[in-house]
């Protein structure tokens, strides 16, 4: 069960926290086996994948429809001929 920290959102499955020696909280995940001092860092890198993923399929879109307006254009000009 995920644990929560004074009344927050609880922490995702795998997560934990600690204190430094000065006191500041960092995160835990235990899955990845890495640290955060802001929790918010690996939800910015997953939203960053999101996102460029999303524009790498754009792209991709865009290149099949001008590569086969190129296509349609070439056949089109041949059998003019």
């Amino acid at each position: 069960m995920p644990r929560k920290r004074n009344g927050e959102i609880p922490l995702p499955e795998g997560w934990d926290f600690g204190r430094d020696k000065d006191g500041k909280i960092y995160f835990i995940d235990h899955i990845s086996k890495k640290n955060y001092v802001d929790r918010s860092e690996r939800q910015a890198k997953k939203d960053i994948y999101h996102i460029k993923s999303q524009r790498l399929l754009l792209a991709q879109d865009e290149y099949d429809h001008l590569n086969n307006a190129l296509a349609s254009l070439t056949t089109s000009r041949t059998s003019c001929k």
